[in-house]
């Protein structure tokens, strides 16, 4: 279940590094991290059984999904943080750095 979860995040991500679809601003950028988690979590439910689509759990598939995608939203407003510095620096939905996560979708401070 995990390995294809994160084969499909993998994908995602570089689907929309590939799109340059990296400079977003900060809920656009928690949104499309948020869809990816549930797509990524729904395949991954998927990948688990034999799949059959009239005998799969789809409840089940879904309240994984919904679970992960609201950890995944915690994260993302844990990670946002208070600057103290009145809102002037640019927030981003990652727990790295500011300056590591702007470097890695090549954005300048």
């Amino acid at each position: 279940m995990s390995l294809g979860a994160a084969v499909v995040s993998v994908l995602a991500t570089a689907l929309q590094y590939l799109t340059q679809q990296t400079d977003l601003t900060y809920w656009p950028d928690l949104t499309v991290r948020l869809a990816k988690t549930f797509i990524a979590s729904v395949v991954g439910t998927i990948g688990a059984d034999a799949f059959d689509v009239f005998e799969f759990d789809w409840q089940r598939a879904l309240d994984i999904a919904a679970l992960a995608t609201l950890a995944a939203l915690a994260k993302g407003l844990l990670a946002r943080g208070n600057s103290g510095d009145g809102g002037n620096s640019r927030s981003t939905p990652s727990t790295l750095p500011t300056t590591s996560y702007l470097l890695a979708v090549k954005r300048q401070a």
